[in-house]
Parts: C-alpha cells; sequence; structure tokens
C-alpha cells in the first residue's frame, strides 16, 4: 500500500522524490500498525510527527475510496473497471 500512496504524496508535495515520498508512505503504514489504526484515522498531528510538510490536504491522500477510484484504467478497481470487466464476463458466458 505504500507504494499505492507515494505517486499521490509525490503530487501533493511537488519537489519531493518519488523515493522519499516511498519511505514516507511506509512510514505511516508503520504508524498505523504501531497505533492499531487504519491510515486514514491518523491524525495530521501524528502524520506530521512522520513527516513536517504533511499539511490538513494530506487526509486525502489516504482516503481509501479515492485510492480505489483512481485506477480506472481497463482491468482497475475503480467501480467504472469493476462495471466494464463484468459485463465484459457477463456477455462471455451467455456466449456459451
Amino acid at each position: 500500500m505504500s507504494v499505492d500512496h507515494s505517486g499521490p504524496l509525490t503530487k501533493f508535495r511537488p519537489g519531493v522524490p518519488f523515493r522519499e515520498t516511498h519511505h514516507i508512505a511506509g512510514r505511516v503504514v508503520a504508524l498505523a500498525e504501531t497505533e492499531g489504526k487504519s491510515m486514514d484515522e491518523l491524525t495530521v498531528e501524528q502524520l506530521q510527527g512522520v513527516d513536517k510538510r504533511f499539511g490538513e490536504d494530506v487526509r486525502d491522500v489516504f482516503n481509501y475510496e479515492r485510492s480505489v477510484e483512481m485506477k480506472s484504467a481497463s482491468g482497475g478497481t475503480s467501480r467504472s473497471a469493476v462495471k466494464e470487466q463484468i459485463k465484459i464476463l457477463k456477455d462471455f458466458t451467455k456466449g456459451t
């Protein structure tokens, strides 16, 4: 999941290399595990303890629904991509 959040972190903090955001996201995952919380339950203050550059907008990065919906390519996890896959499979099974 840390790779999943590295790209958005890079977009939220232009100029921060992907490699660095990957490490930051990994530390957020570790913090969430230590706290027994999901990443979206961590406070901005806790996230700023990982990296001071986090602002209030960081909450958007750890939005799981947003993360799923970002993958809209064929075979992805977004609602539209899943609906497309279901339609393809239904059409396929009608032919057999």
